[in-house]
């Protein structure tokens, strides 16, 4: 027996569907997406129909119609910024920049 395991991609999809379904991303205002490293090889997978990890995002993020910001140098990449929860940002999908407000006050 194959120690089968779906590619990573597959599993990103699986959530997202789990999220949308379930209502849990009901009222988010926007999605700011930083790295994804080791799905690398899903693009290449012919397996796939040549979808990688930037197709599913932007085919199940776009249904949420909001701002989606991705290719932010955070995430699990080499020396990622801090990136502070449950403070004001602003996304602006335009330009390119996420402009968070200090978390302190």
């Amino acid at each position: 027996m194959d120690d089968y395991r779906d590619p990573p991609s597959f599993e990103v999809d699986r959530a997202l569907t789990q999220l949308t379904r379930s209502r849990a991303l009901d009222g988010v205002r926007g999605v700011a997406l930083g790295q994804f490293t080791g799905f690398e090889r899903d693009a290449d997978d012919p397996t796939l129909g040549g979808w990688g990890i930037h197709d599913v995002l932007r085919d199940r993020l776009a249904a949420l119609g909001v701002p989606v910001l991705g290719g932010l140098p955070a995430g699990h990449g080499k020396n990622p910024p801090t990136i502070p929860l449950s403070t004001q940002a602003t996304i602006d999908a335009a330009t390119g920049t996420l402009t968070v407000l200090s978390a302190v006050v």
